[in-house]
Parts: structure tokens; C-alpha cells; sequence
């Protein structure tokens, strides 16, 4: 239901202008250049402040995505950063190294 209604404001967006031109500077197909002109002045007026709307809503969402990407990148490096600490962690007790997994196990065991 909603691609219908995407597909129909698309359509009505490209088509509106269109429709505009010819009730506004009524006429039929012309056969001079310069009317031939006028009409495609007028649609890349029209059709370029679209396609800039569009290209800023992209640029907005795109980057919205580079800074969320961003941000699981920067908390997985985190995230894996404490994993090698934890791993390459020891202690001493009694004059006796231990590494993390001992030291884990051992405070299990007590």
C-alpha cells in the first residue's frame, strides 16, 4: 500500500508540472523552436529544484548513515580493545602469575 502511494506522488509530481504548462500557455504541439524552448526552460526549472531537493535529502541521509556506521565501529573497536585487555591480563598472588582465565577460574573456585 505505501509503494502504491509513493508510485502515485511520484507520478503526480512529474506529471503536475506538465499539466500546469499546458492549462496556463494553453496551445497544442507547436512547431516552432523557440515554444519548444520555453517548455523545456520551464520543466528544467521545475524538474531541477526536484532533483536538488532530492540529491540534499540523500546527501542528509546518506551521511546520517556514515555516522551511525561510524558509531558501531568506534564500540566494536572499544568493545574489542577490552576483550584483548581482559585477555592479556595477569596477576600476582603469592608470588604465582596468573592469567585472566585462571584468575577468573580461581575466584570461582573460592
Amino acid at each position: 500500500m505505501l509503494s502504491q502511494i509513493k508510485i502515485l506522488l511520484f507520478t503526480l509530481l512529474f506529471t503536475l508540472p506538465i499539466v500546469f504548462y499546458a492549462i496556463s500557455f494553453s496551445g497544442g504541439i507547436s512547431n516552432e523552436h523557440s515554444r519548444w524552448s520555453e517548455f523545456g526552460s520551464f520543466l528544467s526549472g521545475i524538474y531541477g529544484t526536484f532533483a536538488f531537493i532530492i540529491l540534499a535529502y540523500t546527501t542528509n541521509l546518506t551521511r546520517k548513515q556514515f555516522k551511525i556506521q561510524n558509531e558501531d565501529n568506534v564500540f566494536f573497536k572499544l568493545y574489542e580493545s577490552l576483550q584483548t585487555r581482559i585477555t592479556n591480563s595477569s596477576i600476582s598472588l603469592d608470588n604465582v602469575e596468573y592469567t585472566a582465565n585462571q584468575t577468573l577460574k580461581k575466584l570461582t573456585e573460592e
